[in-house]
């Protein structure tokens, strides 16, 4: 059949993708909008209405990345206070916008 099929897919927000998706994270300026622009693995593009998003977004990003290397070196040892902060304010952010989600069920695993 030369029909293509998509299954097991899960919708993601940008956010999540700029925060955890890809291997390489690029800033490019875009020519048509002037704002720039993230592109992960020369790929996936990124662009946001706010430049602060994206740099705030990006920032966070390589803090993850540090946290987690981290962690892997020392996985029994608490991470620092200030790497910790980072993670928390990362994860009460996908709190905020999984529950504010229409049609979202908190007893439910779906929408």
């Amino acid at each position: 059949s030369s029909q293509v099929f998509l299954r097991g897919c899960t919708a993601l927000e940008p956010e999540q993708v700029l925060l955890f998706g890809g291997y390489g994270l690029e800033t490019s300026e875009s020519h048509e909008s002037g704002r720039s622009r993230r592109v992960l693995d020369d790929w996936i593009t990124i662009e946001g209405r706010c430049n602060d998003t994206l740099d705030a977004l990006s920032r966070a990003r390589s803090e993850i990345d540090v946290a987690l290397d981290t962690k892997i070196m020392n996985p029994r040892r608490p991470l620092p206070e200030s790497q910790q902060t980072i993670i928390d304010a990362v994860c009460d952010c996908f709190s905020v916008i999984d529950g504010d989600d229409a049609g979202y069920d908190s007893n439910s695993d779906y929408y």
